[in-house]
């Protein structure tokens, strides 16, 4: 348990879409503060000022209708407080101007098709929630995305006929890393062919700067399960989340598959493979064709692996190391050691701290005393830097990834603001610092532990098993 000072984060701004903003979906949400008044009226008008819809709401949003919203228009949206007479106040709480994107048609064909928005525009939102494309078309058409783009259910295609809003996610794990390649949405019919291409958006990521791929795959390079809790004590020994990030990060920098040269390593203990994993000897499983089908093949040799690497988390080094980091708040150093791991060709392990609580206001300023309780670690195996902020694509341990699944599980790291940790479209907003987990300290715990493990009659894996059963449940 730790405490230590926290800036409070700023309220997020309600008042949506704000002055300027380019709308992308025809469904929109819109937000404002709350106040003391029997109820709002909303009143949007379009760019030639006809009045195009209004509506009297008791509560402090309010989403349009489907079809109110015209592509490539602009719109003033406002609302009024009404009092308990029902009448409108004269001058508006809210006003905000905004406009919406334009639309893709293919003009003169027989059955022509159109696409909303004419620019899918991936912002900071779009990025973690997930897109909107709107496609009308009379007769039958093939809607397929580019490698950056997956719809929910893992496909990459959708086949239909007449309107239709599709929901694609942003794929962390298969995009391109220079966003200028980012592909296109294709529709096509037998006829006709149409084409929206995929962009940053400006406003909200400002121009791309870099990106670092080392070449992580998702679902070959990670176990074919997830924390491993058997018993109340083994789930402290074998495969939490320090041990699963640990060994893959290991197995990715240290360990090839399939006919390769290098030393077998396919009937090696798990402390002569750590040993040899850490001495960086090149070693090769020549009958598993990846790390997931190792740990398919054999579970044990894996979860014995994650146990001893999640001493770790016992390793006085790292304590200090940890304490330190976290009361000093430190967050600006983060990011590159992780910039610098992606960069080598190697993954970054990363420590995440939640926060369980805010304990007191600090006097003379905006922080607070927080207490942290309990800590996640996780894998960042990729990452995009814009000017405005940075995303990376992390390997969650508490989940297991299929094949055609999209990884979900998203840092993003906005320039002079906190960053945030992305389960899905959920922001973990207890998650509220991070440190990385330097491989050196690493490395030096595991050949003390080697070294130790040999003196011993046994194998501490056996011991640890042996007590683990009299708690068996």
């Amino acid at each position: 348990i730790l405490f230590f000072f926290v800036p409070d984060e700023p309220p997020e701004a309600r008042i949506r879409p704000g002055d300027g903003t380019v709308v992308q979906r025809s469904r929109v949400m819109f937000r404002w503060l709350e106040a003391d008044t029997p109820a709002w009226l909303f009143v949007l008008e379009d760019d030639e000022g006809e009045i195009t819809y209004t509506q009297q709401v008791k509560g402090d949003q309010l989403v349009l209708p489907y079809g109110v919203l015209a592509p490539g228009r602009q719109f003033r949206w406002e609302v009024f407080r009404v009092d308990e007479d029902g009448e409108a106040w004269i001058h508006p709480e809210v006003s905000r101007r905004f406009s919406t994107a334009g639309a893709a048609t293919t003009a003169g064909a027989v059955d022509p098709i159109t696409l909303f928005p004419d620019r899918i525009r991936l912002t900071r939102e779009n990025l973690v929630r997930g897109l909107a494309v709107e496609v009308r078309c009379r007769t039958t058409y093939t809607v397929t995305l580019p490698p950056e783009l997956i719809f929910p259910d893992g496909e990459k295609q959708y086949e239909g006929i007449g309107p239709v809003i599709l929901y694609p996610l942003f794929d962390l794990a298969r995009a391109r890393a220079d966003s200028g390649q980012w592909g296109s949405v294709l529709v096509a019919t037998r006829e006709t062919r149409l084409q929206v291409p995929l962009v940053p958006d400006a406003h909200s990521l400002g121009a791309y700067v870099t990106a670092w791929d080392p070449g992580f795959q998702l679902y070959r390079d990670t176990p074919s399960f997830t924390n491993y809790s058997a018993t109340w004590l083994s789930s402290l020994t074998q495969g939490t989340c320090v041990g699963i990030a640990l060994v893959v990060k290991l197995f990715f920098e240290r360990i090839r598959f399939g006919q390769r040269q290098g030393v077998a390593a396919d009937h090696l203990t798990p402390l002569v493979l750590l040993e040899a994993m850490v001495s960086q000897k090149p070693l090769v499983f020549r009958y598993s064709a990846s790390f997931r089908d190792l740990s398919t093949k054999n579970v044990a040799l894996v979860t014995q692996l994650m146990s001893i690497l999640h001493f770790e988390n016992l390793n006085p080094l790292n304590l200090k190391e940890t304490v330190f980091s976290v009361m000093k708040n430190r967050e600006a150093s983060v990011f590159p050691v992780v910039q610098q791991e992606l960069a080598d060709g190697k993954v970054a392990v990363l420590a995440g701290f939640r926060l369980r609580e805010k304990v007191v206001k600090a006097p003379g300023g905006v922080r607070s005393l927080a207490l942290l309780d309990s800590g996640h670690t996780f894998l960042v195996f990729r990452g995009w830097e814009f000017d405005n902020l940075s995303f990376y694509a992390v390997y969650d341990p508490n989940r297991e990834y299929e094949m055609d699944s999209p990884g979900r599980t998203v840092l993003v790291h906005p320039k002079e603001e906190v960053p945030a940790y992305y389960e899905g479209s959920k922001r973990d907003r207890d998650m509220v610092r991070f440190m990385p987990m330097a491989s050196s300290r690493i490395f030096t715990f595991v050949a003390i532990t080697i070294e130790s493990a040999r003196e011993l009659s046994g194998s501490i894996l056996d011991s640890l098993q042996d007590f683990s059963s009299l708690f068996s449940f």
